[in-house]
């Protein structure tokens, strides 16, 4: 699996009714001001102590996301090294994706 995701690609995922999870690291008050519909709140300084219980499926399409994609790529590298073989970072994070015009909600 490719380590980087682009944002359309992953958006027509979820239109597509794809089984794939949004996994997004950034702080709480981050989410808050604007998320993709959907996605799971795991910032990354809680990633290590919480992702095995939030997400118990080491196989699960994981889509990591932050800000501007710099957050999702230390993720998506914790994350493989903790067993998770399907992990991809969101380039451009949730800014790119707000370029591109797709859906956020807080």
């Amino acid at each position: 699996m490719n380590d980087l995701a682009n944002v359309k690609d992953v958006y027509n995922e979820l239109k597509e009714g794809k089984n794939i999870i949004i996994l997004d690291v950034r702080t709480e008050d981050e989410y808050d001001s604007g998320h993709i519909k959907n996605s799971i709140l795991l910032p990354l300084n809680h990633l290590k102590e919480k992702a095995t219980e939030i997400i118990q499926n080491k196989n699960a399409i994981i889509n990591t996301i932050c800000r501007s994609g710099g957050r999702s790529a230390m993720a998506r590298s914790v994350l493989e090294d903790m067993g998770y073989t399907n992990v991809r970072s969101i380039a451009g994070g949730i800014l790119k994706w707000q370029e591109q015009g797709l859906p956020v909600e807080s």
